[in-house]
């Protein structure tokens, strides 16, 4: 049984546009949430859902908004975690992946600890690969070459 790798910061940047064999499997953006309100109710949103009285009558709205927000970042997260199932198919690195939304629980939790707004916090959602060796989360974080056509 291989050993599994120290977990590796993903950075997407330099990813290209996913091959033909992810794209028959990723969705449109029209089967995910479209984000539905202003910045300006995102960050008072924010601000109620990290207070400590939730007793408040725009509360509901709020969480509404925070919502909305969070899972509209569904689609940029599973695209980027499609874009790694293929480079890991293309490089040949075994692995498995994952994706999920941060829980509202941990963003309520987030923005009270680090006092940022809810349209500050960079890690709504998250990707992550599980290879057996830590050469092959290295190997999958450098760009691939493109082939000629």
């Amino acid at each position: 049984m291989s050993r599994i790798a120290q977990a590796v910061a993903f950075d997407a940047s330099w990813l290209e546009p996913a091959p033909a064999l992810v794209r028959d499997w990723t969705l449109a953006v029209a089967d995910f949430p479209n984000f539905e309100y202003s910045m300006h109710e995102v960050r008072h949103a924010g601000d109620v859902i990290a207070g400590s009285n939730l007793l408040g009558s725009d509360v509901f709205q709020a969480f509404k908004v925070a919502n909305n927000w969070r899972e509209a970042h569904a689609y940029p997260m599973r695209s980027v975690r499609h874009q790694m199932i293929a480079y890991m198919r293309l490089l040949d690195i075994p692995g498995v992946t994952g994706a999920r939304l941060k829980r509202m629980q941990a963003i309520r939790r987030k923005l009270r600890r680090m006092g940022l707004h809810l349209n500050q916090l960079q890690d709504l959602g998250g990707c992550r690969a599980i290879v057996p060796q830590l050469s092959d989360a290295a190997n999958g974080l450098h760009p691939v070459p493109k082939t000629p056509s």
